[in-house]
């Protein structure tokens, strides 16, 4: 299915200080650094750039992106964005024209341009929804910036005591301390931030128990230990694709939990987030229906028809399905074994495989030696 796009509308754009309150840390740091390497190495800036015209081009790209959003856009266009991603791109092209024989920093000088693009595509342009595309986007300009003013720092310390090097001992100290007073301070801002998030993730509860794991899938058994074991069983027994069908909910609740812990595809996940992936609004809606049919009417023929359309090999029923549907309607699958055949169970709650399933031959012979 095609995604839908746009263009950003004057009001949703962020402003500089908003991008500056998340990348401003990083981006200090290259500016700094760029500005300490251009002064200590005094490169011609127009001789080493004019035949770096690809560079230009990237370093100009910016311009072009907002440009289109202001003939395309509906309301026109915030260029204090384009210009501060242009600023960045600059200080790119200093930092490349002054180091020209350090591969590492002319890769620098990549990383930079990068983000400085991505931040006029991403604050101009939305690919399927404006949130997802500043949330996908943006989660990218860490590493770039990141990388760059790491690598960028090292560098001025390496220059600065080259610098030094015919200093007096008291202006050497005076400089060397300064730069570690310089970069405490930005460790320490960046710890600050480590901090703040620590604060804000370590009360929070997403589950009963086990918060503080690795093993993410650990509170599966505490939580409901009968789910779990139809979970595991799927996990055991199923190494290829296969399809699942199970209760189908809001986003960020319980709903598709089974897919979730086998990777498994299903009929409908969560629908929002279905429709951010591209797919159609009818196809949502048709798929919607058809669940509602398969677990809440009581038409077996009905619900088989459907199961078969949609090469359905597993049905799930569990806690969500039994609190969602009725037991009557739920009961068709235990009152057909010939169509809907129980292949794990515990407690109340069953997985069945459907009869035409090309699993079937291969996992009845299991549940057969199990039992």
């Amino acid at each position: 299915y095609a995604a839908y796009w746009g263009w950003v509308t004057t009001a949703e754009y962020n402003t500089i200080l908003h991008i500056w309150l998340h990348q401003g840390l990083a981006l200090s740091i290259i500016m700094l650094c760029t500005i300490g390497l251009f002064i200590s190495r005094k490169s011609n800036l127009a001789t080493r750039l004019l035949p770096e015209k690809s560079l230009l081009l990237l370093a100009l790209f910016p311009l072009a992106v907002g440009t289109f959003s202001a003939i395309y856009s509906s309301s026109g266009q915030a260029w204090n964005v384009i210009i501060f991603s242009i600023v960045i791109s600059i200080f790119s092209l200093i930092l490349f024209a002054t180091n020209p024989n350090s591969l590492r920093l002319r890769f620098c000088c990549l990383l930079i341009l990068a983000g400085a693009n991505l931040i006029s595509i991403s604050e101009s342009f939305y690919l399927i929804d404006r949130a997802n595309t500043i949330f996908k986007g943006y989660q990218l300009l860490w590493p770039l910036f990141g990388v760059a003013a790491c690598v960028l720092l090292s560098e001025l310390h390496l220059a600065q005591l080259t610098i030094i090097r015919g200093f007096s001992p008291i202006w050497k100290g005076v400089c060397s301390q300064t730069m570690y007073a310089l970069c405490f301070a930005f460790v320490a801002i960046s710890i600050f931030g480590t901090i703040i998030n620590l604060y804000i993730m370590l009360p929070m509860k997403r589950t009963s128990n086990e918060r503080f794991t690795l093993y993410g899938t650990s509170y599966l058994e505490k939580d409901n230990a009968a789910e779990a074991s139809l979970i595991r069983w799927l996990q055991k027994n199923v190494s290829g694709i296969a399809y699942v069908a199970e209760a189908s909910g809001d986003s960020y609740q319980s709903y598709s939990r089974v897919v979730m812990h086998t990777g498994l595809p299903t009929l409908l996940g969560w629908e929002y987030h279905s429709r951010q992936g591209g797919v159609a609004q009818q196809d949502i809606e048709q798929r919607h229906i058809a669940l509602q049919q398969i677990f809440a009417g009581e038409d077996v023929e009905k619900a088989y028809a459907l199961l078969q359309y949609y090469g359905i090999d597993f049905i799930f029923v569990g806690k969500l399905e039994i609190e969602k549907y009725s037991a009557k309607s739920l009961n068709k699958f235990a009152v057909h074994p010939e169509l809907f055949i129980p292949v794990a169970w515990k407690d109340n709650y069953v997985l069945y495989l459907t009869n035409f399933s090309p699993l079937k031959r291969e996992l009845t012979q299991k549940v057969a030696a199990s039992h």
